[in-house]
């Protein structure tokens, strides 16, 4: 059996901007010194399944975990949506200028209604 091999977030992220630019894969291989292409046609079926693509933990939660998160993102396709609550890291200045920036569309729940979001969540 062969040795596992974990790549950086940093990796993942542009192994999919590069795919999704057209790169041929072996290309993108060599350059980034990934070692199968399973990898790639993974990480980009994530993306564009609307799965996981970036994410950050921490025992709390403030507006520097959600702005990480943000700049893991690969370059997305103009009008991306993405949905929140209210809470007071999603209504920061800095976090919507951050979305504006990426040319992300905002979206919320209203005010008191959590079912809003079962659908996302």
């Amino acid at each position: 059996m062969g040795t596992r091999v974990s790549y950086p977030q940093e990796v993942k992220i542009k192994a999919v901007e590069m795919k999704l630019q057209g790169i041929p894969t072996k290309v993108i291989l060599a350059e980034l010194n990934i070692r199968n292409d399973t990898q790639i046609e993974t990480w980009t079926r994530w993306y564009k399944n609307g799965e996981i693509i970036a994410y950050t933990i921490s025992n709390t939660q403030n507006v520097n975990l959600v702005l990480d998160t943000l700049q893991q993102l690969p370059v997305l396709p103009q009008g991306c949506l993405l949905h929140s609550d209210q809470g007071s890291v999603y209504t920061s200045a800095a976090y919507q200028q951050a979305i504006k920036a990426k040319g992300i569309i905002m979206s919320m729940s209203r005010k008191g209604t959590p079912a809003d979001s079962a659908p996302i969540d």
